[in-house]
This record gives structure tokens, C-alpha cells and sequence, in this order.
């Protein structure tokens, strides 16, 4: 995907750092922090105050995937899951003077990415509960019947029930092979 839009910045600063300890005091300041979200309702009016990506592949980001994704949030990036945040890839687009709000479907692709980005002394947030959050009530491939009628119908494939003619009673039992 083309992002146009996009300047190379240069990585956050390890100043003040050891060398050998880095990664030690980036670890304890991450869970010092806690984790970092932000619901969409927080950024909703000043998205231009974010770096917003999305980590959803690009054809849910453009709206024309198959779970059925009305697209993304006004001026977010799309980073390939899985493929964009390496040193070579995106990650050089990524501004280290302001805040950068991730999401994915459900806010676990996107908490783990906030905690990388967050180690490497970027400002990052996971948005609470992801895409789904947003667009539940429009994905396609998302959609399961209710827990009720899931346990219903799943009992229902598994028993079969004989009624004696004579008691009236009626009895249940094991499908074979169930």
C-alpha cells in the first residue's frame, strides 16, 4: 500500500541510556506505566493530535475485505500485520514527537505492538477494544447467533429424544457418534 502521506522520521532517542541496560529500563518503564490505552471516544475529536494506525490487513482497511469492515478511521495508516514494524519496513514512518494510537480487531495484535513501541521510547496506545469496538455492528464474518441458541442447537445435534407412547414420558439421549 501506497502511504503518500508518510515522512521517515528518525527513531526515538537512547539517550540517557546504557547501552547495556536499555532494554532493561525500557522493560521497567513499560510496566512502571501500566498499559497504555485510549478509547475512541478520547481521540475522536482530535484525531490530527494522534498517529493513527491501523494494523488490519489492506483490503479490510480500504472497506473491501471479506469480514466486512466499513474501512478505517479517518486519517489512520495501514501497517501490515505481521510485516510492517521492522527497522527496514514502516517503522521508520512512525513520529516520535507525538502520540501513536494502534488497532487491530479486537486490541490484542495492537497491545502487543504498543508495548514494542512503547520499549523502542515511543508515546503508543492500544485503542480499547479495537476495531470491533467501532464496527461490530457492520462485520460480516463476525456474526455468531446468540449463546442461548448456540447451546440450544448444539444440544439438540448431539440428543435425540424418544417419547414412550404408553407413559407419555419422554426421554433423551446420546446421539450415536456424538
Amino acid at each position: 500500500m501506497t502511504h503518500s502521506r508518510l515522512l521517515i522520521n528518525v527513531y526515538p532517542s537512547l539517550v540517557g541510556y546504557g547501552v547495556s541496560i536499555v532494554v532493561k529500563e525500557r522493560v521497567t518503564e513499560m510496566l512502571t506505566a501500566g498499559f497504555k490505552a485510549k478509547s475512541y471516544e478520547d481521540i475522536r475529536d482530535n484525531l490530527g493530535e494522534y498517529f493513527v494506525v491501523n494494523y488490519f490487513g489492506e483490503a479490510d482497511y480500504l472497506g473491501n475485505g471479506s469480514s466486512g469492515v466499513p474501512g478505517h478511521i479517518p486519517g489512520a495508516f495501514q501497517f501490515t500485520p505481521y510485516e510492517s514494524l521492522g527497522i527496514g519496513e514502516m517503522l521508520a514512518y512512525l513520529p516520535p514527537d507525538m502520540p501513536i494510537v494502534v488497532y487491530c480487531w479486537t486490541g490484542q495484535h495492537s497491545s502487543q505492538v504498543t508495548a514494542y513501541l512503547n520499549m523502542l521510547g515511543y508515546d503508543a496506545y492500544s485503542l480499547k477494544f479495537g476495531g470491533n469496538n467501532l464496527f461490530h455492528t457492520n462485520l460480516t464474518a463476525h456474526k455468531w447467533t446468540s449463546p442461548k441458541a448456540c447451546l440450544v442447537s448444539t444440544i439438540s445435534s448431539r440428543l435425540y429424544s424418544s417419547r414412550n407412547a404408553s407413559t407419555g414420558s419422554t426421554r433423551m439421549a446420546r446421539r450415536a457418534g456424538k
